[in-house]
This record gives structure tokens, C-alpha cells and sequence, in this order.
């Protein structure tokens, strides 16, 4: 077999795990049920959206009358969310939370590409396959792609500002640096 066929086979099998994953998620995304903070992050979510949270102080009270399920986070992922949710027709509970693990698995599916494509820069095409698929393939961490927004965003945020860094650190331009602060003010936001 030579290089060039190797590299082939190699980016066929890279294809394939990408899209075998992506089945797989779109698959198996209903059997996650909800977990203990879901309703409380979409309460903050909404809260954000409805302006009932101006600034730290009103959300130090809101979390003084709601408990530690208002964690100190950003709430840019959420409040897509749930402006994505009002865009919809109004339904069930369910479906709606189901939408929500889609679309928190498309966040985690988004950021295991972005995680291959920066560890491709760095390590070539076969170590960064295997990490990607280490990543996918534990347990806790494949499930949380599901319900998990908080961390989930962030860790694809903090992928693509590693990624946004190291093009910035090898091609600096406006360009570049331009879309590592906007990577950056999302990662921050969240």
C-alpha cells in the first residue's frame, strides 16, 4: 500500500466515523431523559430573553429565591435556545426538551469536528481521528452531549478559540484575528 492510498483509506474511514456518528446521535437522542437542571437552565434561558435579568444583582436575588440551580453562567446558548423554541409551534413538554438534546448534540457534534481539525493541524490526520473518537466514546461525556448545554457549549467554544488561536499564531491578519475575538466573546458569553 503506499502513502497516498493510505491517506485515503484513512480520510474514507474519518468520513465515515463523522457521518456513522452524526446517524448515531440523530438516532439515539430521544433515549436521554431529562436531567435534574434542565428546567431550571431553561427558566435562566428565559429569563435572559424576557429581560427579567438585568445585571448580577437581580440574578444574586433570583438565586437567593431559586437555589443553586441559577448557576453563574453565560447565557448565550440559552437564550438561542429558547428563542429557537418560540420560533417553533407551541407543543408538549417533551418534544420541546427533545429538540433541546438535538440540538445540544449538534453543539457536540460541531465541536468534535472542530476538535479534529485542530488536533489535525497539530498532530496529523490519524492521531486526531483516534482522540476524536476517545472523546466520543465516553460514556459520561457522550451522554452529557444530550442534555448537558452548559458544559457541552462551552467545551466546543473553548475547542474553536484553541483553533481560532492557533490560526491566528500561524497566519495572523485581521481576518484571523477578527474571528478569534468573536470566538473568544462567545466562549466568554457562555
Amino acid at each position: 500500500m503506499t502513502k497516498q492510498d493510505g491517506s485515503r483509506t484513512l480520510k474514507a474511514v474519518t468520513i465515515a466515523f463523522f457521518v456513522s456518528y452524526l446517524l448515531i446521535g440523530l438516532f439515539v437522542f430521544r433515549d436521554y431523559g431529562m436531567s435534574w437542571d434542565e428546567i431550571p437552565t431553561r427558566n435562566f434561558g428565559i429569563m435572559y430573553v424576557d429581560h427579567v435579568v438585568p445585571d448580577t444583582r437581580a440574578l444574586d436575588s433570583v438565586r437567593a429565591v431559586g437555589g443553586p440551580a441559577f448557576e453563574r453562567f453565560g447565557p448565550i446558548f440559552e437564550i438561542a435556545l429558547v428563542r429557537l423554541e418560540r420560533l417553533l409551534p407551541r407543543t408538549d413538554i417533551r418534544p420541546l426538551f427533545m429538540g433541546r438534546h438535538l440540538a445540544t448534540f449538534f453543539i457536540f457534534f460541531a465541536g468534535v469536528v472542530v476538535f479534529h481539525r485542530f488536533l489535525r493541524r497539530r498532530f496529523g490526520p490519524g492521531l486526531s481521528l483516534l482522540a476524536c473518537v476517545c472523546l466520543v466514546a465516553s460514556p459520561q461525556l457522550f451522554s452529557h452531549a444530550f442534555y448537558n448545554v452548559k458544559d457541552i457549549s462551552f467545551m466546543t467554544m473553548f475547542v474553536a478559540s484553541m483553533l481560532t488561536l492557533d490560526t491566528v499564531l500561524s497566519r495572523p491578519s485581521w481576518r484571523t484575528w477578527l474571528v478569534h475575538a468573536l470566538t473568544t466573546v462567545i466562549l466568554l458569553g457562555n
